[in-house]
């Protein structure tokens, strides 16, 4: 999970081909919790106590991505995608 755009973030994306723009889909950490059900609560040792808002997903170019600060386990990327396909009505 990289920083970006001054605040923690998950990456979801897929690889490009060539011909594609490298544009990245974000999920935003907050610590401004709103008890709502596209939160994701998390605590993570390395990241402040609050919820990755599936609410916030947008898309932003690679360089905004300042450095890696760990990775998320698997069931915790799988809460995340189900809040965003809730969000999204997929």
């Amino acid at each position: 999970m990289p920083r970006c755009e001054s605040a923690p973030c998950i990456v979801i994306s897929i690889p490009f081909k060539d011909d594609e723009r490298a544009i990245y889909a974000i999920v935003p950490h907050t610590t401004t919790l709103w008890a709502t059900r596209f939160e994701v609560p998390t605590e993570l040792r390395w990241l402040a106590h609050g919820a990755f808002d599936t609410q916030g997903i947008r898309p932003v170019p690679g360089t905004v991505f300042m450095r890696r600060l760990g990775t998320v386990a698997g069931d915790l990327l799988l809460k995340v995608e189900a809040s965003a396909r809730l969000w999204l009505g997929l």
